[in-house]
């Protein structure tokens, strides 16, 4: 029975060390690249949480410049809720789907009905980094005028996170809202 015990005991020091050797570079994989580990950004496991902190600092400078009731909007859901959790003031972010894809509860909430009144901001993600994307052809043509204000990158030096073009618009015409066909 004692050597039943004190198999477990080892097993059980053994596993906590294996937990922590991996749980503690995987909750921040710089420490891997500090390391002298190359963990490319793109590949890196925690890529979909990295950057958004830093984005909604920017876009928080971009609206502390701008009307309160400003609003944010983009095309993608993956971008709707880190900015509206991480920029300062919790500013009211709209959602539009651009077409091909899934529904989800953004498609669904009201949009405000002064929207015509109120300044937008259209944000969209790069992809990648560098080049200037434009405004969907659906959203250019819901508002008078879309101009192109900022360029918003989140780094943890030498890396950049996340890259973000920002766009104002004004003079709201309407935008159909289309819903998906699926879940």
């Amino acid at each position: 029975a004692g050597r039943w015990h004190g198999g477990w005991r080892t097993f059980t020091v053994l596993a906590l060390g294996l937990n922590a050797l991996l749980m503690v570079p995987l909750h921040n994989t710089f420490l891997l690249r500090e390391a002298g580990i190359n963990l490319p950004i793109k590949n890196d496991p925690l890529k979909p949480v990295l950057g958004w902190r830093g984005l909604g600092q920017g876009l928080g400078a971009l609206l502390a410049d701008l009307p309160a009731d400003t609003v944010l909007l983009t095309t993608r859901y993956q971008t709707a809720g880190p900015l509206a959790f991480y920029t300062p003031g919790q500013p009211q972010v709209l959602y539009v789907n651009t077409g091909g894809r899934r529904q989800n509860q953004y498609d669904y909430w009201p949009w405000p009905a002064d929207l015509a009144q109120r300044t937008v901001l259209f944000v969209e993600e790069r992809r990648q980094v560098g080049g200037q994307l434009p405004v969907p052809e659906l959203v250019r043509q819901g508002f008078a005028e879309c101009t192109f204000l900022a360029a918003i990158s989140s780094t943890r030096a030498p890396y950049t996170l996340r890259q973000m073009d920002v766009f104002k618009c004004t003079g709201y015409r309407g935008i159909v809202r289309p819903l998906a066909a699926t879940y």
